[in-house]
């Protein structure tokens, strides 16, 4: 009798313990229910919300190129600063702002502003010089040992170039620092040249990196359009070289010399004394 009961016993306990399993099993089995199912989509919302930013994307300017398609105004890679201020923490800031003001000075606060807010992405310095990268970098070991700080980076971006410099600089004009067409060519066709910017949203993973949420990024990285001019780089040259040796001999305060197809009107070449380098 004593041993029937013993296992009476001891089967209950083996029936409790399985209920109690089955209870947390089941318990577990709602919850995810109701965090997959249930609240799943809102769930998604606020973990995109936190994630996912809009990023505007700049268009790369079109080139201008003379009447054989050999390029006379082209786009270059240069660094610029930006910050992520949203994902640093305040003594990651407190080092940025350090590190700035080493390398460039801050007279306006409008970089401290920058970094002590709480925006997904600043730019904190356009298109460095190289002078300006050696500097930021100096600032950056003597502060921080030459390591990087989080959310503090140098990101490419374009800065228009002038492969023959001088060249026909009085037709093409120049763009600023901001892309913008100032005077010539660059200026006329200004709206046709830079293209419209394109939204894209990003997301963040763990370590601040951004990455492009749509898979066909790459199909949609938006463009100006490409200007092509009745020039000839070859006229152009042996017109320009014509002009400044009577500059040199005559001493004008301002010559201009046009070569031109008498059948189509079509203009080969405009010199202009004194010319300039764009690029400067």
């Amino acid at each position: 009798m004593r041993k029937t009961g013993e296992y009476r016993v001891m089967q209950w306990k083996i029936w409790l313990t399985a209920a109690i399993w089955l209870l947390v099993m089941l318990t577990f089995v709602a919850r995810m229910y109701f965090l997959q199912i249930v609240d799943g989509e809102e769930l998604k919302r606020l973990a995109l919300r936190q994630t996912e930013r809009n990023r505007v994307i700049e268009p790369r300017r079109g080139e201008i190129r003379d009447r054989a398609e050999r390029t006379l105004a082209t786009n270059r890679k240069v660094p610029s600063l930006a910050a992520h201020p949203a994902e640093m923490k305040p003594e990651q800031k407190s080092l940025a702002l350090k590190v700035v003001k080493k390398a460039f000075g801050d007279p306006d606060g409008v970089m401290q502003k920058r970094i002590l807010s709480a925006r997904p992405f600043a730019w904190l310095r356009h298109r460095l010089t190289e002078q300006e990268v050696d500097q930021f970098k100096a600032a950056l070991l003597e502060i921080n040992g030459g390591k990087d700080i989080f959310g503090l980076r140098l990101m490419d971006e374009d800065r228009r170039y002038y492969p023959y410099k001088e060249l026909a600089s009085s037709i093409l004009g120049y763009a600023d620092f901001d892309m913008k067409g100032r005077i010539g060519i660059e200026r006329e066709y200004n709206e046709q040249l830079k293209g419209k910017a394109q939204t894209v949203k990003v997301r963040r993973d763990a370590r601040g990196d951004a990455a492009v949420s749509s898979p066909d990024f790459r199909l949609q990285i938006p463009s100006g359009n490409d200007v092509v001019l009745t020039i000839d780089k070859g006229y152009q040259y042996v017109t320009e070289k014509a002009i400044n040796q009577a500059a040199v001999e005559h001493e004008p305060a301002w010559a201009v010399a046009i070569a031109m197809n008498p059948k189509t009107g079509e203009i080969l070449s405009m010199a202009q004394y004194p010319g300039f380098d764009p690029n400067r």
